[in-house]
């Protein structure tokens, strides 16, 4: 579990988001999807047949696109309010 943490997390929910992530094909967003609906099921002990929506909801994640709208906002919002350094 702590590595699906320390490794497999930070991917879809770094704060600056990389300008890659906003232009990434939806094939490789879903395998992104992949990637942390596996994490899930393994901190979860789910089969693959298991629904994992329940998981993500209990873990508190965002599905991938969801997650990188929010941070999108998030980083316009500190932008806007001068939170955020002025580079940005």
């Amino acid at each position: 579990m702590l590595v699906v943490f320390d490794d497999i997390i930070p991917i879809v929910t770094v704060r600056d988001i990389p300008v890659t992530v906003l232009g990434i094909p939806a094939h490789l967003m879903r395998r992104l999807q992949s990637v942390l609906n596996a994490a899930a099921r393994l901190i979860f002990s789910l089969k693959r047949s298991d629904h994992i929506t329940d998981a993500l909801v209990s873990l508190y994640w965002l599905r991938v696109p969801k997650c990188i709208q929010y941070n999108i906002a998030v980083l316009s919002y500190k932008v806007l309010h001068d939170t955020e350094p002025r580079y940005l």
